[in-house]
Formats: structure tokens, sequence, C-alpha cells
């Protein structure tokens, strides 16, 4: 039984190291003889697949083996020289799958192949650029995932064969939905039709109202200031920084979390300037928006400028705390229940709602009422009647005081923190 298998670097790695380059085992495995030294024995039973989960596929697709005789799907035809389509569907799969070895040649040969060939060396920087897309990366587990399914049931890579993977794959209507718009935008890129698979997001996004939505719950603001000081007293000022930031910033945590020292433009005990930059989801194609910065001032400003100046290691480079969001949602899960990292954004936009709630109560208007777009540069949310525009944030060179002039120290300043 042989399968199809995402390249692993870290059997290589370990050949490397080992210095046995003998690879004819399935996946790159190192062949060890039967008996041999004592190192030898533990070798082979560590290099031996794991009783319960396999270790030759990932936990998705552990059932979906390939039988030896069936081969994976043949790549799409090379393309015409005159066919930039061809090239460009050639250059996607080639990214979607294993890399060539036309992307490690030299500079100079790079040089040579666009004089010999242009129609390869446009492949070639084609295929490069694509790589370097975020979201066509984020996609190769999918696309492997469907050329095992294909290849186990013996079907051609089409639109059909991609909606029979989507419901055999996945059972909830949204997740079924996320799997569609992913594989449509592959199979474009590809040169397939696509219209089984709009039809089918059509016929979703028609029964939208049915699909249940699975939102975090808001952390109320006691549960996150005790959160905050028990990091405090067990030492972990990172842990309580990034979450008091999280919270004031209205951030997301991967946000609050992988941020460095060279995004912060001022930091004070009273006023803490941050530049987000292309550190948020969706920002890399636009990073000169409204929402790029944010004024910090009010309560809770004072302890997050003193957990950040106190960690030298941060200020040097590095992120603030590197602990991943699913791993951060397991440990919420088990010290506080009910919540997850995307409880804290959740937390701080509600508490914003219920101020202007009450304020609007008690005064018969609402926090911010002729300019209800400040809040929404806090929170990363793009709001239609925003006067700011891009082309004046792009000239500008003065960050303090493009940050300044947005105003969201108006919006950080009222919300609260105490217990």
């Amino acid at each position: 039984m042989t399968s199809i298998r995402p390249p692993s670097r870290r059997n290589s790695d370990e050949q490397r190291k080992s210095g046995d380059t003998n690879t004819n085992a399935p996946g790159g495995t190192r062949l060890t003889p039967a008996g041999g030294s004592h190192f030898a024995r533990h070798a082979a039973r560590d290099a031996a697949p794991k009783r319960g989960r396999s270790q030759s596929a990932p936990p998705r697709i552990r059932k979906m083996q390939v039988s030896a005789t069936q081969t994976e799907p043949a790549p799409p035809p090379q393309p015409s020289p005159h066919s930039v389509t061809g090239v460009v569907a050639q250059a996607t799969w080639r990214a979607l799958t294993p890399a060539p070895a036309s992307l490690n040649m030299r500079h100079s040969r790079h040089q040579e192949l666009r004089h010999a060939d242009p129609i390869q060396y446009a492949l070639t920087e084609i295929e490069t650029t694509l790589r370097g897309g975020v979201t066509l990366r984020k996609r190769q587990q999918l696309f492997y995932r469907l050329r095992v399914f294909i290849s186990q049931h013996s079907l051609p890579l089409t639109a059909d064969s991609a909606l029979l993977f989507t419901f055999a794959a996945v059972d909830s209507p949204q997740g079924r939905r996320d799997y569609l718009i992913a594989l449509a935008a592959i199979l474009r890129r590809l040169g397939i039709d696509q219209a089984p698979l709009r039809v089918m997001l059509h016929q979703l996004d028609q029964a939208g109202a049915r699909v249940p939505t699975r939102q975090a719950a808001p952390v109320p603001l006691p549960v996150l200031y005790e959160y905050v000081a028990c990091q405090i007293q067990a030492l972990r000022p990172r842990r309580a920084a990034a979450c008091l930031l999280a919270w004031k910033a209205f951030a997301r945590w991967k946000e609050a979390s992988h941020i460095t020292r060279a995004h912060f433009i001022l930091l004070t005990a009273v006023r803490i300037v941050v530049d987000w930059y292309t550190l948020p989801k969706g920002r890399k194609a636009d990073p000169f928006v409204p929402s790029r910065w944010v004024v910090i001032e009010g309560p809770g400003t004072h302890l997050l400028y003193t957990l950040l100046s106190g960690l030298p290691k941060w200020c040097a480079g590095g992120p603030l705390d590197p602990t991943p969001t699913e791993v951060l949602d397991g440990q919420w899960r088990r010290d506080l229940p009910g919540y997850s990292a995307h409880s804290i954004k959740a937390g701080a936009e509600t508490m914003w709602t219920q101020l202007t709630a009450a304020h609007l109560e008690a005064h018969g208007t609402p926090l911010l009422a002729n300019e209800p777009w400040v809040f929404g540069r806090c929170t990363k949310h793009a709001h239609p009647a925003d006067p700011a525009r891009t082309q004046d944030i792009r000239y500008c060179r003065d960050g303090l005081a493009m940050a300044l002039s947005l105003r969201t120290h108006e919006v950080t300043r009222l919300l609260p923190w105490h217990s």
C-alpha cells in the first residue's frame, strides 16, 4: 500500500543528520536492517508507525489510502507558447504540489533561461509569485486531500469531483461553503469550469439563515481582570500584557500576541501608539487604511506600559507571546470554561456597546454619535462613511501625527479596566 504524501522536511533533515541517504521506503523513511546494533534497533522502532493515528497522512484523511495501482492525477497539459491561461494553470498546479527544481536554480542560470526560453521563464516567475501568496499556501493541504480523494475513487479533476469531495468530507453547511469557495478559486486558476460549485454556493447562500453561527462568548471585564492578575502573580508578564493589549486595542489574540517592539511608535505610561501595519488578517494587500493605528489611553495604560517595558528580550525583537490561538483556546477551556481566545475582542466590543447604550439612556445621544467610524477604526472594521482615505494615509510620513488625528484615543480612554 502506498499513499500520496505531502512533502516532509522532517525526514530529509533526519537523513542529513544521520548520514543515511537510503530513502527507498515510502515517505523517505530510513531502512534499518533487522537485528543490528542497539542504536539501529531503536532507530527502526522510532521509524515504525505508531499505533493509533497513521503517520503517513494528515488526520482528516487517515482512512483515504490509495492503492499501489492508482496514480495521482496528471497535471494539466503543457501550455502553448501563446496561452497565458495555460501558463497560469500550469504554474498554479505546480505551486500547489511539491516544489520543482526550477525554483532552486542560481540567479545566473535563471537569467540565461530568460533569454533562451521566455515562456519557461514566465512560467517560473508566475509560479514564484503564486508560491509567495499566503492564501495559496493555506490551500495546499486542501488540494492534497482532494487529489487523494479523486485518486482513491478513480475520478477526474473536475468540479463534480470537488463537489463530491466537499460533501463527503464536511458536514456543516458553513464548512461546506468555505470548502467550495476555496476549491472554486483553485479550479478557476487551473482553467477548469467551476459552474457546479457556483450553483451549490448559491444554494448554500440562500439557506444562510439556517447556518448555525459559532461565535466566542464575550469575556466579562472582572473575569479578564482576575485572569491578568493571576498571570502577573505567576510571573507570566507576556501573557498578561498580550491579554491587556487585546482588550484595550479591541484586537484579536493573534494580533496582540504576535506584535513586536517595532510596532510601537510611542510607549509611555500615559499613551501608547500601535502601528499594526500588516499584522491583522487581510491587511497585506493594502496596509494604508484608517484602522492601521490605535492610540491607547485611559485605565490600564500604565499597567500595560509597566509590563511591556519590563520585557528586555521582547524589546530586542520577537513576538510578545508566541502561544498559538488553538493552544490558548485549550488553556482557557480548562481555566476559564465557556471562553476562548476570541472572547477578549468580543468582550471589549460588548463593553463598548454597553457604555454607548448607557450614555444614550442618560443623555439621549450615543457616544461618538456624529462620528461612528472612530469606533470602527479601533475594531479594524471598515465604516462606509469614514472620511479618511487611503491616498491621504499613503502619502503621510508622520505615523504618530496620523495616529493622533484618527482619534482612536477617544474610544480607548473610555474603555474601563477594573475588577
